[in-house]
């Protein structure tokens, strides 16, 4: 061993077990030293629940690459834990679960973290319950070096008087300078100022932004957000409601991925969804989730009509399409064939319409002058089984407008997301689950037409 430099040595010690890592200590002065390396740990992940092999860890490792820690709570604080905020090892990424603990303990790990330079992710799981939050937040707003901030149950601070005034945060804490790339916050009323605070103090540096989903959203909602939004220059992702003067977040000129979310309640705004869509031609991924109760299906449609020919892969999310046949649901379907044709870099269709019919696939009526370059179809929903058609193979056989789709588009693979976990024929040509369809003479040959069929339709 004593031919072996430091640095081979080191390669062998970063495959061994943290316990094992930890005894080579005891071995003598040279292993002792190399043990305690940061080339020894810079890679590993703290994430076992052993409070005290965490302890010896925290307490002699310089370095993680990863540490996921649940913070206790009130009555746990006087129990031996491990030192999370007195710690010298230097965690890059930092998992911080704290929905029981108090914001003052939460406040000096992530304190202590940004001390030691090495934090660049922070994942933050909070109470969703009234606290005082300004300790913390203050905390994580002035953190210096972060990458990746995400945020989780924002606390409900509405009729509270915990909400803090962010403009005031130069008195308190010192501004970092510019270094998150993604940010992740529901917004609701509460967390919005806080939100804007973030947007504003990383605008140079943002690339993706995540707001949440269709529930993040309250109807008094500023127009502020958007316009900070459309204030980043390099925003490349972005998740969010249908936020209040929406169109103004395609300013900026590099938004590629548009994750949208509408529901009731947000009526008066989709029509700005659809002038965002109109003016950020540069899109190349766009998700729509439409959870409307009918309630605002012209605008929704609104919305898809304004989709541009940029668009390669596209997501649209309808709400209970158990009613098929109803005329609102049809309406947006109905603007999804429409603004097909125009989309003539179209790759990637997903269709999420909780159950898929084969009216449904009528109603697509795609062919390759409709959608040229689409090459993907997924149909995400459970599949309508009946006595006559009890498998894909059945589909193609009984369903005119599924057996016309995938003859004419022979480019085309369809992907049934729920069709292996609901069909009830075995598929193989035996046994008394067999259908009627798979007992035929049509799939002995490789080369057969509802061979090759099939091989595209993998349900």
């Amino acid at each position: 061993m004593e031919r072996l430099r430091d640095d081979d040595l080191l390669l062998v010690l970063q495959h061994l077990a943290v316990a094992d890592l930890l005894a080579c200590r005891l071995v003598c002065k040279r292993l002792a030293a190399l043990a305690l390396h940061p080339d020894a740990w810079r890679r590993r992940r703290l994430t076992g629940a052993d409070a005290r092999g965490r302890c010896a860890v925290l307490r002699l490792a310089p370095c993680l690459a990863k540490m996921d820690v649940t913070l206790p709570g009130k009555r746990d604080v006087g129990t031996h834990q491990p030192p999370y905020a007195t710690t010298r090892c230097a965690v890059r990424s930092l998992r911080l679960d704290a929905a029981a603990a108090t914001p003052e303990l939460t406040a000096l790990v992530i304190r202590n973290q940004v001390a030691l330079g090495a934090l660049r992710r922070l994942h933050l799981v909070l109470s969703p319950y009234k606290w005082d939050p300004t300790v913390l937040l203050e905390t994580i707003a002035s953190a210096d070096g972060l990458r990746r901030l995400m945020l989780i149950n924002y606390p409900d601070l509405t009729d509270s008087d915990f909400l803090p005034d962010y403009r005031t945060l130069p008195l308190h804490a010192t501004l970092p300078q510019p270094s998150l790339r993604f940010f992740g916050c529901n917004y609701e009323q509460s967390s919005q100022p806080f939100i804007d605070f973030m947007l504003a103090a990383h605008a140079a540096t943002l690339e993706e932004v995540d707001l949440g989903d269709e529930y993040s959203f309250f109807e008094d909602s500023s127009t502020t957000t958007a316009r900070l939004l459309g204030g980043i220059p390099n925003l490349r992702k972005l998740s969010c409601p249908l936020l209040p003067d929406l169109s103004a977040a395609g300013a900026g000129g590099a938004l590629r991925e548009l994750f949208l979310y509408i529901r009731p309640g947000m009526m008066m705004d989709a029509t700005l969804g659809a002038r965002l869509l109109r003016r950020a031609r540069q899109l190349r991924k766009v998700s729509l989730v439409c959870n409307t109760d009918g309630e605002n299906d012209y605008a929704c449609a609104e919305v898809i009509l304004a989709l541009g020919p940029s668009v390669e892969t596209l997501f649209v999310s309808l709400d209970d399409l158990f009613r098929a046949a109803a005329a609102p649901y049809n309406l947006q379907l109905r603007a999804l064939r429409a603004v097909l044709p125009s989309l003539r870099h179209l790759a990637e269709l997903e269709l999420d319409t909780t159950v898929v019919t084969e009216d449904l696939v009528r109603l697509l009526d795609i062919t390759p002058s409709s959608a040229p370059a689409l090459r993907r179809l997924e149909l995400m929903g459970v599949v309508e089984w009946t006595d006559s058609v009890r498998c894909p193979h059945c589909m193609v056989h009984r369903w005119d407008a599924m057996g016309a789709l995938m003859r004419e588009n022979p480019r085309l693979c369809v992907s049934l997301s729920d069709c292996s976990i609901h069909h009830s024929c075995r598929l193989d040509g035996f046994g008394d689950d067999t259908c009627d369809v798979c007992k035929l003479s049509c799939m002995e040959s490789e080369t057969s037409e509802c061979w090759i069929l099939l091989n595209r339709l993998n349900g």
